[in-house]
């Protein structure tokens, strides 16, 4: 459930698009597309075909988090070049999933990706396309379409999970302000 959970959370879009352009971007050795400091991010989602049981839904609302559906969330970010690089290497893991990046397209305006997921079996959890647009080195959009299925336990069927994410950012300023490089924040949260 922690991979519905994180997938559900509005930070994952946006920092998934930004962390997977800096991954790749940072292979070329050359300067990050966009201006570090502090970025704002509008993240309009939208999942289908996830039923989350009673206490992981009653969990979300008490931290204030979006319910699957349609959800519109605000968050700022901030970036430094040396976190930028630090995040060169592979997807993050873990015992239960493991994520590649595949068919990795980019030059100085755009990039394109496949993402898989399989689980510790080698089976298939997840894939998805990501998309990203650097309108200027301060503005930026993107999208994330990913498909998968939540694996079942005894006696109840997977879950099916269809996520389409619209992502927008603008650069704010140099300084930003009270978080650190590599920390975002939630501004609002419809």
């Amino acid at each position: 459930m922690e991979e519905v959970m994180a997938l559900l959370h509005p930070r994952f879009a946006a920092l998934a698009l930004v962390v997977s352009t800096s991954l790749v971007w940072a292979q070329t050795q050359g300067p990050p597309p966009i201006k570090m400091g502090l970025w704002e991010q509008t993240i309009n989602q939208t999942m289908t075909g996830l039923q989350l049981p009673p206490e992981v839904e009653a969990r979300m609302k008490a931290e204030g988090r979006p319910m699957p559906g349609s959800s519109s969330t605000t968050v700022q970010s901030c970036y430094n070049e040396e976190q930028w690089r630090k995040n060169l290497g592979d997807m993050p893991n873990t015992r239960e999933r493991s994520c590649t990046r595949k068919n990795v397209v980019q030059d100085s305006r755009h990039m394109t990706m496949d993402i898989v997921c399989v689980d510790s079996n080698n089976q298939p959890t997840m894939s998805g396309h990501m998309e990203m647009i650097f309108d200027s080195r301060e503005q930026l959009h993107g999208t994330v379409t990913a498909k998968g299925t939540r694996p079942g336990q005894p006696g109840r069927p997977g879950m099916p999970l269809d996520m389409q994410t619209k992502v927008t950012a603008h650069f704010l300023s140099v300084s930003c302000g009270d978080l650190q490089p590599g920390e975002s924040k939630v501004m609002s949260s419809q």
